[in-house]
């Protein structure tokens, strides 16, 4: 996989892993075994036919497996620690939750304070602008 596919994938990925973080589908898989569909559905409150359909784009990032024969969802290595682990499912959640989210509005194209062609760097020694909440200091030169 290319660098600009694997940039791609994590952009088009990134609703499909929020989705198994938010609705806990891995903590729904038994830990010695599989489930069906209908049972992480039961165990997480989410719709049989979501819970597919976002499991499904999951195991394209090795986060699940799926026995052809039976259709039933098994683990991989990363599943299980967003299962058993809970310092690296706090990780997963602080990167879907909190930083996915703020990243894409970090640079918003609409900003006067980063405009192109607009000079920010102020004469104040110190200045500094405002961009998505941030505080952010103007380099000197």
């Amino acid at each position: 996989m290319s660098e600009a596919e694997y940039w791609q994938r994590q952009c088009t990925d990134a609703p499909d892993l929020r989705v198994v973080y938010r609705y806990k589908l891995a903590n729904a898989v038994p830990l010695d075994g599989a489930a069906s569909y209908a049972e992480i559905a039961v165990a997480s409150g989410l719709r049989e036919d979501l819970c597919r359909r976002f499991i499904r784009p999951a195991m394209g990032n090795r986060v699940f497996v799926e026995d052809p024969e039976t259709q039933r969802v098994r683990y991989t290595a990363s599943s299980r620690c967003l299962a058993t682990d809970q310092s690296f499912a706090d990780v997963v959640g602080l990167e879907i939750d909190d930083l996915g989210p703020a990243s894409s509005k970090l640079i918003d194209p609409d900003s006067r304070e980063i405009s192109p062609g607009r000079d920010t760097s102020g004469s104040v020694t110190g200045h500094r602008s405002q961009v998505a909440g941030l505080t952010i200091p103007h380099h000197q030169t």
